[in-house]
C-alpha cells in the first residue's frame, strides 16, 4: 500500500483537493467552484468523495485564502463570514492594529460581524481551522495563519475579551490537531479516526511545496492575488512555521479573470484573453488600464479588484482593451516583485499558480527583466500541504519542483517598453 496524503486547499475561486504521494506525484485530483462560506463544508466534502478510493489516504492536511476570520458560533454552527473586500469592515480597520494591513481588516471584519447580532460566539478562526473543525471537531489554529487574520496581536485579545471568548490553542503546521470523525468520515468517505494535521495558511503551504528558501529560490505565485516571497534559510524548510511575503498584488489574477470574461473570446478563458492582448499593436492605440492598488496607500481592502481604463477612442478594438489589462497588471506585478529583487536578488524565482501559463509567464518576465524558472505542478500548495501530513505522521517526502521547471528568459526590448510603461502608468 502507497501512504497518500489528502490535502484540501479552498481557494477564493476554487476549491481544490487532491491525493499525493511521497514523491510530490499528484496521484488524483479534483476541483469545483467556490461558492458562499455557507457552502464550504458541502463543496469540500463533495469533492473529496469525488477522487474515489480513499483507502490508502494515511493523513489529511488543509489550506485556504487568508486574512479572514469565520464566526464558530455557541451551537456549533457558522456566523456570517464577512470576505475581503466588504466594505462593512473597511470603515472600522483603523481601530485594529494588528501588524499588518490583511490582519487588520479580518480583525474589523470581525467587529462588523458581531453588530449583525447573529448569535453568541464560540470562537473566531481563519478559514482553513473551520474546515479541519468540520473534519475533527477540533479548534485550533497555527501561528502563520492565525497572525495572517490579525489573531496574535493585542488588538484581537481585546476584540476577544469583549466579544467574551478565548483565543483557540495554537499548534505546529505539522502537528496532529485531531482525527476524522465518524459525522465527516459519513460526508467524505474517509476513514474515521485519519489523522488530520494542522495545515497552515494558502501562503506557507506554496513556499513550502515550492521549496523556496532564500537566498538560493523566491517563490512567484501567481493566482487570484500575485505574491512573492519564501523562507528566510534552507533550516525553516525543516520546520516551517514563518514565512515572508514580500511582495503582493491583492487581486491581480482576479482582474485577469474578469478582463477575460469582458474582452476575451465567448470562452472567457484567460488563456484566450492572452491570444487576444497578444493580436494588438503595441501601445494598444493608447488604450491604458492602472491598477488602482499600484499607487494606492492605505487600505489594501478600498482597492481590491478596482483599476482604471483610460484612453479609449474610435481607433480602439476588443483586442487593445485586453492588452492594456494584460501589460498593466504585467506592470503591476514587475513593479512589485521587481523592487525586492532590486534589493535581495535570489538564484532562482520559480513561478507557480493558475497564472503559470506559458504566456503569461513571458509577459512576468519580459516585466521583471529577470528569467523565470516555471513549475511543472502549477498547484504547488498542494505539494507543500502534503510535506506537512507526511511530516506529522513522521513519514519523509522526496520532491524538489525546480528540477523538471522550464526556464523562461526575458525579452529585452519587451522589457525596455514594459519599463517604460511601468513609468507611464506610475505617473498617471
Amino acid at each position: 500500500m502507497t501512504p497518500l496524503a489528502l490535502v484540501i486547499d479552498l481557494g477564493t475561486s476554487a476549491v481544490k483537493v487532491a491525493l499525493v504521494d511521497g514523491r510530490g506525484r499528484v496521484r488524483a485530483r479534483s476541483r469545483t467552484p467556490t461558492l458562499g462560506p455557507r457552502e464550504w463544508w458541502h463543496s469540500v466534502s463533495a469533492a473529496v468523495r469525488a477522487l474515489g478510493d480513499l483507502s490508502e489516504v494515511h493523513v489529511v492536511a488543509v489550506t485556504s485564502f487568508m486574512h479572514t476570520l469565520v464566526p464558530v458560533l455557541a451551537g456549533g454552527g457558522m456566523g456570517a463570514v464577512l470576505l475581503p473586500g466588504d466594505k462593512r469592515g473597511v470603515a472600522r480597520e483603523p481601530e485594529f492594529d494588528a501588524g499588518s494591513p490583511g490582519g487588520s481588516a479580518a480583525l474589523a471584519r470581525l467587529a462588523a460581524w458581531a453588530e449583525l447580532g447573529e448569535g453568541r460566539l464560540r470562537a473566531a478562526v481563519p478559514v482553513k481551522d473551520y474546515l479541519r473543525y468540520r473534519l475533527t471537531g477540533a479548534l485550533a489554529s497555527d501561528p502563520y495563519d492565525a497572525g495572517g487574520a490579525g489573531l496574535r496581536s493585542p488588538a484581537a485579545a481585546a476584540l476577544l475579551k469583549r466579544l467574551g471568548v478565548e483565543p483557540v490553542p495554537l499548534l505546529a503546521p505539522d502537528e496532529v490537531a485531531g482525527t476524522v470523525t465518524p459525522g465527516a468520515a459519513d460526508r467524505t468517505g474517509l476513514s474515521v479516526g485519519t489523522p488530520v494535521v494542522t495545515g497552515s495558511g494558502d501562503w506557507l503551504a506554496v513556499c513550502l511545496g515550492a521549496q523556496a528558501a532564500f537566498p538560493g529560490r523566491g517563490v512567484l505565485y501567481a493566482g487570484t492575488s500575485a505574491a512573492y516571497g519564501g523562507f528566510a534559510d534552507r533550516s525553516a524548510l525543516a520546520a516551517p512555521r514563518e514565512v515572508d511575503c514580500l511582495a503582493v498584488a491583492v487581486g491581480s489574477g482576479a482582474l485577469l479573470d474578469w478582463a477575460a470574461g469582458v474582452f476575451g473570446p465567448p470562452s472567457g478563458a484567460v488563456a484566450d484573453l492572452l491570444a487576444l492582448a497578444a493580436a494588438a499593436p503595441p501601445g494598444a492605440h493608447g488604450v491604458r488600464f492602472v491598477p488602482r492598488a499600484l499607487r494606492a496607500a492605505g487600505s489594501r481592502e478600498a482597492v481590491v479588484g478596482q483599476g482604471d481604463l483610460t484612453g479609449l477612442s474610435l481607433a480602439a478594438e476588443r483586442a487593445d482593451a485586453a492588452r492594456a489589462v494584460v501589460d498593466g497588471i504585467a506592470v503591476w506585478v514587475g513593479d512589485r516583485v521587481g523592487r525586492i529583487l532590486d534589493a535581495s536578488p535570489v538564484d532562482q524565482v520559480l513561478l507557480c499558480g493558475g497564472g503559470g501559463d506559458a504566456t503569461f509567464a513571458q509577459l512576468l518576465s519580459d516585466a521583471l527583466g529577470r528569467p523565470l524558472s516555471v513549475a511543472a505542478e502549477t498547484d504547488l500548495g498542494l505539494i507543500g500541504l502534503a510535506r506537512l501530513g507526511f511530516a506529522g505522521i513522521g513519514l519523509p517526502m522526496d520532491h524538489d519542483p525546480g528540477v523538471e521547471a522550464t526556464l523562461v528568459e526575458p525579452d529585452p526590448v519587451r522589457h525596455t517598453a514594459f519599463a517604460e510603461l511601468r513609468a507611464e502608468l506610475a505617473g498617471s
